[in-house]
């Protein structure tokens, strides 16, 4: 007997056209693809594999300097004490001694130097090219401090200009002096120096 059904016709052909408009779909993105107009992600991906593939490795030759430490001295060059003859008022003559340190400092911008007093309150100070500040943060004297602007060295004098009349026979003739140089406000110096001598 023949099989009369209407219905295994219909869904031959209706499966046949949703495989035929699948086919028609995928091969519609593949010629947009082709054509630049649509990238599939499995294309996009391959062609990102390739890219990277393919890259060369660039060395990075840039040299980052090292940056220069910074340097801390202070030296003392010469330290003398001598005694002169003055006289003075009605022809009275006194012993008289002078003392001078002198020496130089390096050091960069904030370094200060302090210079303890080499007799009395009225000693001399000069700092050369850093900035002279009276008293200091930890001997009894004076300061030099580097500020901006200013060069990296510089050279510095105390001198007690002879006026300092003492009894030769009780001052005590051996004499030395100490110099010490800081970083900005810190309490340990970087470096020092110092000298003694035997006045004469």
């Amino acid at each position: 007997m023949a099989d009369t059904n209407p219905s295994k016709p219909n869904l031959f052909y209706k499966s046949l056209g949703i495989f035929l408009g699948i086919m028609i779909f995928f091969l519609a993105l593949f010629f947009l693809s082709q054509a630049g107009y649509i990238t599939l992600p499995f294309a996009q991906e391959s062609a990102q594999e390739q890219h990277e593939g393919n890259e060369v490795p660039v060395k990075n030759n840039t040299v980052v300097p090292n940056e220069a430490p910074e340097i801390f001295d202070v030296k003392i060059s010469s330290l003398t004490c001598k005694w002169t003859v003055k006289t003075g008022d009605y022809g009275v003559k006194s012993d008289c001694v002078r003392i001078i340190s002198r020496g130089t400092a390096q050091g960069p911008v904030g370094a200060r130097v302090e210079l303890p007093l080499l007799s009395w309150s009225t000693d001399l100070f000069d700092c050369g090219a850093w900035t002279h500040k009276t008293g200091a943060l930890i001997t009894v004297g004076h300061t030099c401090v580097r500020n901006e602007g200013q060069p990296e060295s510089t050279s510095w004098t105390v001198d007690t200009e002879g006026d300092d009349c003492p009894t030769k026979n009780y001052y005590d003739s051996e004499r030395s002096h100490s110099v010490k140089i800081y970083n900005d406000g810190d309490l340990e110096p970087q470096k020092e120096d110092s000298k003694s001598v035997v006045c004469q």
